[in-house]
């Protein structure tokens, strides 16, 4: 960040993350946490995209900072309201232009969120997360059975079959199956 300052390159960055429910996005946040807390930056999550002026006052004071939201398409959709308009000049107002805030946002119905909230400047990148294939489905099994998996088990097989299945679900599958072979143990 201290580079990029030198550099007159701004620091404040908007990211959307969109997919479907379930693909994950909010598992993303957890992620998120732990990364941006690692490196120094407060991580501010809020469920409601409405609080996003909120937030960034408060990243203001405990900046760097990363703020995550939630369904921002429940705010930034339809016609231009009053509502929308503020959460739009917060984003962009003069007030926020030099903080150190990376603002991660979620949606799960891109087309239904206002182009005015799209643009550059505003959301700087706009990823698509997708459901798992064969070896993200593997990777989420390992991560969801931790130490229950020994490393060198093979579930290429499972993988096949959760691939393309939604994190919550390949998430349910393995508590499942623990459940099952603790019922298994008693």
């Amino acid at each position: 960040a201290d580079l990029a300052k030198k550099l007159k390159i701004p620091t404040k960055r908007g990211v959307l993350l969109y997919g479907t429910y379930g693909s994950g996005k909010t598992l993303t946040a957890r992620w998120m946490a732990k990364e941006a807390t690692s490196v120094g930056r407060t991580f501010i999550y809020i469920k409601n995209a409405a609080e996003l002026g909120d937030a960034l006052r408060f990243a203001s004071l405990y900046g760097p900072a990363m703020i995550f939201g939630e369904d921002i398409d429940r705010v930034m959709f339809g016609l231009r309201t009053e509502e929308m308009d503020q959460v739009l000049n917060t984003v962009d107002g003069v007030d926020s232009k030099n903080l150190d805030v990376l603002t991660v946002l979620t949606t799960n119905n891109l087309n239904m969120i206002h182009p005015a909230f799209l643009r550059e400047g505003r959301m700087d990148t706009i990823i698509e997360i997708d459901r798992p294939d064969l070896q993200a489905a593997e990777a989420l099994v390992r991560h969801f059975g931790g130490s229950l998996i020994a490393p060198e088990e093979r579930i290429n097989r499972l993988a096949a079959q959760l691939q393309e299945r939604s994190p919550a679900f390949i998430r349910e599958v393995v508590e499942r199956s623990k459940l099952e072979k603790i019922l298994d143990l008693d």
